[in-house]
């Protein structure tokens, strides 16, 4: 058997392996209705026969779908493999399940349908999906925290070591680490030993971007000519910085009714 971490979704996801995981734990007598069948060459109950449960019964107990109707089950089963494996095209769902529905196989899209899951609006359908919208927008959240923290971590030393070559025997200070409402992520010094406020960008892309908050910007308005913003991507070796100035050339300015709450910052 294959381990979970090497597992895809396309392995267990087929409407013949969960109908014959539901039926036995349903039905005691499922494994000797299935070999009395075979003996009359029924097909159907011979491919039955053959279907992995081992894999199902890592990712679910049968203590889990037990009390519930059928459809309940395969409900179940389908949110749990897939925030078990956590397939990569489960991404396409944060712009809504009709996305994440067209890269599945036909296979794997009949169990979504025998589970009621394409075309109902029920109030627990819609929460099913809505769980899993919010499952990955956690894991994309996790994902958004660890890169932020690689372009803090790379700003921290940076300044250190800016410190040590202006010989002034001051640390900077990693704040978001404890306060991340603060509009700026490290305190440190410039070369007339005043206080500078960084927020840190990192990025994979190869074109230069990042999203500031108005949270951001309203700090940048009260810092003023002492806050800077460091970007980052995985190949720079020193930070791409933007002064207040800059920061101000590349911001919308409000209007009289509307008011924006993050930017999308490219190609500076």
């Amino acid at each position: 058997m294959k381990s979970q971490n090497k597992i895809k979704l396309r392995d267990v996801l087929n409407y013949t392996n969960l109908y014959s995981y539901i039926e036995s734990v349903n039905n005691p007598d499922f494994e000797e209705n299935i070999n009395r069948n075979i003996l009359h060459q029924d097909n159907h109950y011979y491919n039955l026969k053959f279907q992995d449960h081992d894999i199902l019964s890592s990712f679910i107990s049968k203590e889990d779908i037990q009390n519930k109707n059928y459809q309940l089950q395969l409900q179940f089963i389908i949110k749990k493999l897939i925030t078990s494996i956590k397939p990569i095209n489960l991404s396409h769902i944060i712009k809504g399940k009709k996305h994440f529905l067209n890269t599945l196989s036909l296979n794997e899209l009949q169990c979504f349908e025998n589970a009621g899951l394409l075309n109902g609006n029920e109030d627990n359908i819609i929460i099913w999906w809505d769980d899993l919208i919010s499952f990955q927008r956690s894991i994309k959240n996790n994902e958004n925290t660890i890169k932020g923290r690689i372009g803090e971590k790379k700003s921290f030393e940076y300044e250190k070591n800016k410190l040590m070559n202006l010989n002034i025997n001051i640390m900077p200070s990693w704040d978001s680490l404890d306060d991340d409402t603060l509009g700026y992520d490290i305190t440190s010094y410039n070369e007339l030993k005043k206080e500078i406020f960084i927020e840190c960008k990192y990025s994979e892309n190869k074109i230069n971007n990042f999203y500031l908050s108005r949270r951001e910007y309203n700090r940048a308005l009260g810092k003023k000519e002492f806050y800077f913003v460091h970007y980052w991507n995985a190949t720079n070796t020193k930070p791409i910085i933007l002064d207040f100035n800059k920061l101000k050339e590349l911001v919308l300015e409000n209007k009289e009714n509307t008011e924006w709450v993050d930017i999308h910052i490219k190609n500076f």
